[in-house]
């Protein structure tokens, strides 16, 4: 009785050690795994921060395309025709000497995010926001021709008055901005 015993006690000795390396295999793998998904996330982030700090001195569409170039970037020059534009809030300075803080902050935040989104999707390139100005033109990054230009720009001209309408309105302002 006791050999047998033995016997089993060796058996689930040899069961354990056996175990014991394939947990501690798939520890090591998964400290691999982890160690990699590490770098992958932190060269994301890097990616991440590096994108947000082009996009504070370059037009997003610019930023895209540098990124998802598989070419290296060259510094070039390029004459094309391009459309520019020049939008602010009427009445600004004089809101801004009279209204609350709080208030001027959220009325200027939701007219730059408004007019950011109309730029956008006429298919323009907002160069800077400068205060109440936003800056932008059309015809590059993306290649378009004049006239398209032109009246993509007149477009989107017309649907920020249209959408100023709306704002005003829900900002109390009457026609005052």
């Amino acid at each position: 009785r006791q050999r047998e015993l033995e016997g089993l006690v060796a058996l689930r000795t040899a069961d354990l050690k056996s175990a014991l390396r394939t947990v501690e295999d798939q520890r090591s793998q998964l400290q691999e795994f982890n160690a990699q998904l590490e770098r992958k996330v932190r060269e994301q982030f890097e990616q991440i921060v590096r994108d947000k700090r082009l996009t504070k001195y370059f037009p997003r569409k610019l930023v895209d395309k540098i990124l998802l170039s598989p070419e290296d970037v060259s510094l070039s020059t390029e004459k094309r025709v391009v459309t520019t534009f020049f939008t602010d809030l009427t009445g600004f300075t004089r809101l801004s000497d009279t209204a609350d803080p709080d208030r001027v902050t959220a009325i200027l935040n939701e007219y730059l995010s408004e007019m950011a989104a109309l730029i956008e999707a006429h298919g323009g390139t907002l160069a800077r926001f400068m205060g109440d100005g936003i800056l932008g033109f059309f015809g590059t990054p993306d290649e378009m021709a004049p006239p398209v230009q032109a009246e993509s720009a007149v477009r989107m001209a017309l649907a920020m008055q249209d959408r100023m309408g709306g704002l005003r309105e829900r900002w109390g302002l009457g026609g005052e901005s």
